[in-house]
């Protein structure tokens, strides 16, 4: 019996202790993050994303913050889609010892361009994600499953689906 209480108080004592030294919420923080966009349409493939992001924490549990993103898929034609958007994100965090698990909504806009054709549509996202200290100066890995919707009205509209999935891995930090 002791042989599992003794692990298991230390454990204990330990995971409060590093929750004890997290670092504090910071007021304004950046970010850089890289993923992907799962294309659903049989002739598109693909696509990686790059993006940053700037917010505000204006409560332990809320942030709201701007982003920007592109992303270029490859299509079986002669031809590329490049998108690009910007976005007011909502964040509602719940910070306990371990991670910060995260729910986001936003609005923006995305713009699609193929040769001869672009346009620019209302976004809408909502997304679930988890941040985690990777130490006490406030640096976080952070990643998100996110739902992208735009209803593009696109000249190929067979090639550009109005809703996708998106996965990214990032890092945020303290301003």
């Amino acid at each position: 019996m002791k042989s599992v209480v003794l692990p298991g108080f230390l454990l204990l004592w330990l995971g409060t202790g590093a929750a004890q030294e997290r670092a504090p919420v910071p007021q304004f923080y950046a970010g850089l993050k890289a993923g992907q966009v799962l294309a659903d349409a049989e002739a598109v493939d693909d696509a990686n994303l790059f993006g940053a992001e700037l917010g505000i924490n204006f409560s332990p549990k809320w942030a709201f913050e701007l982003e920007y993103f592109q992303d270029q898929r490859d299509t079986q034609f002669d031809f590329d889609i490049e998108y690009s958007g910007f976005g007011f994100n909502l964040i509602q965090t719940n910070r306990v010892p371990l991670w910060n698990p995260y729910f986001l909504v936003g609005l923006g806009a995305l713009r699609f361009q193929v040769p001869d054709d672009s346009n620019t549509d209302i976004m809408a996202n909502v997304a679930v994600g988890g941040q985690w200290d990777l130490n006490n100066a406030g640096l976080m890995l952070r990643v998100e499953a996110r739902y992208r919707y735009s209803p593009v009205d696109a000249v190929a509209e067979d090639l550009i689906e109005a809703g996708e999935p998106v996965v990214t891995l990032g890092l945020s930090f303290p301003l």
